[in-house]
């Protein structure tokens, strides 16, 4: 499955170290960029549960609008336009955070934090991509 919008996270990911979910927008942080989000919940479903890989390929590149995560010094770096970034694998999930539709993969690991690779994330922000999710063949 392919959808696109502007790469972002809630919050919350940020301040509790989780950085499991993103979700797609229509604007940057700053609201200086605007795109269409082509993402369909019903396509999104079809993953729930199932193990999946997660690539973002870079659309559109901007200076994020994000200050960073300073307390660990962590700050955006801007991707070039056609980079493909790998978020990861696991177990493919959709929540609600702010009336967005947030998703994400829980890792194999159980561990509680960096479900995504923070430094990746910031990569993404404020960046226009095309996520590509992929499901791993049932056994």
């Amino acid at each position: 499955m392919k959808a696109t919008g502007i790469f972002a996270w809630d919050g919350r990911e940020r301040r509790t170290d989780r950085y499991g979910a993103i979700f797609l927008t229509t604007t940057t942080c700053d609201g200086t960029a605007h795109s269409k989000v082509d993402l369909s919940a019903v396509e999104l479903s079809r993953f729930l549960g199932r193990r999946v890989s997660i690539k973002a390929r870079v659309l559109e590149a901007r200076k994020s609008g994000h200050v960073g995560d300073l307390f660990r010094d962590i700050f955006p770096s801007t991707p070039e336009i056609g980079e493909v970034v790998d978020l990861g694998s696991g177990t493919f999930f959709i929540e609600s955070a702010d009336n967005r539709l947030s998703f994400g993969v829980k890792p194999d690991d159980d561990r509680r934090n960096d479900w995504f690779d923070p430094v990746k994330l910031y990569r993404l922000h404020d960046q226009t991509v095309e996520l590509i999710i992929e499901a791993e063949a049932l056994q």
